[in-house]
């Protein structure tokens, strides 16, 4: 560990100025010479540096150091077996900096011009030398003066282990579509510079959200947000251009969006839209040695560590955001084509990667291939959150009859009325109930550490109190003594719920746990993390059983059957969807049938059918043993962000971006109803055991509680 006043090298560390994916920056001094010029001196986290894909790396940076909108370097060497980088020092801070001093916008039009102009200026530097930055954001473009100047292209995939800090969903709103399929090009950067742009003037992401599934979800699927209406149209087309999902319909390169950027610029001069703006780069600047302030403002979940990339092009999907080894939550993606029937996988077709399954609990989580990649229905799966509920001082109590037949009769199908909504502290992420609706828990919040547990008559959560990062996912045992918790930490933790005691703490992933679920009988424990790997483990000692590598490290998991012996996943470059058997390792069924993109999904109570929701707003329900497609629950407009079935699998209710909660019919497929639930996206949703109340979760910050009525 490094501190002020030590010296590496001929470097004398001054102050420590950011974090990024490589490691460490320091602003630094060298005094051996005659003069004690200031630099950035990067030091990586992680000890276990790949020397050889330093020296690519920093022979790639050399060759596009020169041009004034990038970042020189000055050297890369090693002192006292101390790798060190050495790039020149920015003394004006980043982009992001820029923009908060501005109160989140470029104080004027010729600001966000110029600023624009310069970094597509870099990006054209870099793509002229086949180089594509794939992470850029306001925090990689520091400022020398007003001259935007990038950084970090590359850095974070020398090391050999992955065990630096990333960004969470700050990166991903830069992020394009196409590259959580894993694909890149120098359309990639296009995009990005549109975001960029559309910030500057905005003073807003074009898709505003904390929540990393809503995110991501939005982007895959949802245009942007309006610009406003004092944006000029030449300078609006630029960027709606730029932000084209479609590739064909993007700009093809930078160049083509600094021309049309430039056109744009001449048009609103014409109309004396804006002063001039001279070309960028407006002048030459003297390399002043600089430290990419690498700093990141956005939650940081740790990532798998142990993994190996290629040093000079690694293209580890889809957790990779950039060349960093950047985890991107799990989250549907391509359609399943509707024209394929639905067929039962034959015989040796499963995939040729299957489980890897490893019975020592101790020496199985160390010898798991851990796997970067994927995807995207973690975000959907990550997308429920839960509050303990009250009743007398707002709270309110749900109906404690048990085993409530939830369609006993035909001409009166049952109905949800709101009992009660709470203003939680954040966006719910997950959300539990207990057997009879009077006691929940929920987890939410980019920087909320804690489990909130709310009582029947209390008007405030009690917090269960532990975890060291964003907590992602919950889930209560069957006989409601027992929470279960998945966070960033990479740990699992059990409580419980009686007096919020910590039972067991479970390690074994080395990446977020992004979901966790009970088995039916309550003994065992599923989780599953961003290494690609899935955890078993048994909840009276907390003692690790087994643990799974995805049987594909493009898989994204969907969700776990109620005894947790299958396992179901979706496969976007495929468009197909696979359960899977834990106990014979192999693929049960292969789901094939729609034209649409997995979005949530559960499995019915008795494991015999598969729910998934997709782009389009219906639910498909498919058999699990052979995938046959059963039926398709109709009506719903939008996305589904998250689904669930009634606990005696009559009832399927599914969540959507316009805050509505629709619930269905199972035997005849009949729409029930439309509950207006939030003011935006339900992100989580959770039926009591007796079916009679059900706890919807959204990004409005809004718990809420529904009854059965009938």
């Amino acid at each position: 560990m490094f501190r002020r006043g030590d010296q590496v090298g001929p470097y004398h560390l001054l102050e420590k100025i950011g974090r990024g994916g490589f490691g460490v920056v320091w602003l630094a001094e060298q005094r051996n010479k005659l003069a004690a010029p200031k630099v950035a001196l990067k030091l990586p986290n992680d000890e276990d540096v790949d020397l050889e894909a330093v020296r690519q790396e920093a022979e790639l940076w050399v060759q596009v150091s020169g041009h004034p909108n990038v970042l020189s370097i000055v050297e890369a060497d090693i002192y006292d077996g101390q790798v060190v980088i050495v790039s020149e020092y920015a003394p004006d801070g980043s982009l992001g900096d820029w923009l908060v001093k501005h109160g989140g916008k470029a104080p004027h039009l010729k600001a966000a011009l110029q600023m624009a102009d310069g970094i597509l200026s870099g990006l054209e530097h870099l793509h002229a030398r086949r180089i594509i930055h794939r992470d850029l954001k306001p925090a990689n473009v520091l400022l020398q003066g007003e001259m935007p100047r990038l950084v970090d292209f590359g850095l974070a995939r020398i090391l050999k282990s992955s065990s630096h800090s990333h960004t969470t969903s700050g990166t991903y709103a830069y992020m394009p579509p196409e590259t959580f399929a894993g694909d890149r090009s120098e359309q990639t950067d296009v995009w990005s510079a549109g975001v960029v742009l559309y910030q500057m003037l905005a003073g807003e992401l074009p898709y505003p959200t904390d929540n990393a599934a809503v995110l991501i979800a939005a982007i895959l699927h949802q245009p942007p947000k309006p610009l406003p209406a004092d944006v000029p149209p030449a300078l609006r087309g630029v960027v709606e251009k730029a932000l084209q999902k479609d590739l064909a319909a993007r700009f093809a390169s930078v160049r083509e969006m600094r021309q049309a950027l430039r056109a744009a610029r001449d048009e609103m001069r014409a109309a004396n839209e804006t002063p001039t703006v001279k070309d960028s780069p407006t002048r030459v600047i003297t390399p002043i040695n600089s430290p990419t302030a690498e700093t990141e403002t956005w939650p940081q979940p740790k990532s798998a560590a142990n993994l190996k990339p290629n040093a000079v092009a690694t293209e580890i999907l889809p957790f990779v955001a950039s060349e960093l080894v950047e985890p991107v939550p799990t989250l549907p993606v391509a359609p399943m084509p509707e024209t394929q029937p639905p067929t039962a996988l034959a015989a040796g077709s499963e995939p040729t990667a299957p489980l890897v399954g490893y019975e020592n609990p101790a020496a199985a989580p160390k010898r798991t291939a851990l796997w970067l990649g994927a995807g995207a229905l973690f975000l959907l799966l990550l997308a429920g959150g839960v509050w303990l509920l009250s009743s007398s001082t707002g709270a309110g109590s749900a109906a404690t009859t048990k085993n409530a037949t939830l369609a006993s009769d035909p001409s009166k199908p049952p109905s949800f009325q709101p009992v009660s909504a709470w203003t939680t502290p954040n966006e719910v992420f997950a959300v539990a109930i207990n057997a009879d609706g009077s006691t929940a828990v929920s987890v939410g919040g980019e920087t909320n550490r804690n489990v909130s547990v709310w009582r029947a008559g209390n008007s405030a959560p009690v917090a269960l109190k532990g975890h060291t990062s964003a907590v992602r996912s919950v889930a209560l045992s069957p006989d409601s003594q027992t929470v279960a918790s998945g966070s960033d930490d990479n740990t699992v933790r059990l409580w419980r719920l009686s007096d919020g005691a910590l039972l067991h703490k479970l390690e074994g992933h080395r990446d977020a746990v992004f979901l966790v679920a009970f088995s039916r009988d309550g003994q065992m424990l599923a989780s599953a993390g961003y290494d690609k790997t899935v955890c078993l483990w048994r909840v009276s000692d907390g003692q690790s059983q087994k643990t799974f590598a995805f049987p594909d490290p493009r898989a994204q998991l969907v969700n776990f059957s109620p005894d947790l012996q299958r396992v179901a996943f979706y496969k976007p470059q495929e468009r197909i969807a696979r359960v899977w058997s834990v106990a014979d390792n192999k693929a049960v069924s292969q789901l094939q049938g729609a034209a649409f993109v997995v979005s949530g999904g559960e499995f019915a109570p008795d494991g015999q059918t598969l729910a998934l929701g997709s782009q389009d707003g219906n639910i498909r329900i498919f058999r699990t043993n052979d995938g046959q497609l059963l039926q398709t629950l109709r009506g719903a407009k939008g996305q589904t962000y998250t689904v669930t079935f009634s606990p005696d699998g009559q009832l399927v209710a599914a969540g959507y971006p316009d805050g509505s909660v629709v619930l269905w019919r199972v035997a005849d497929g009949q729409l029930l109803q439309t509950l207006n639930a939030h003011e935006k996206s339900v992100n989580a949703l959770a039926f009591s055991a007796d079916g009679r109340a059900l706890v919807s979760g959204g990004a409005d910050k809004k718990l809420r509680l529904w009854q059965m009525t009938n």
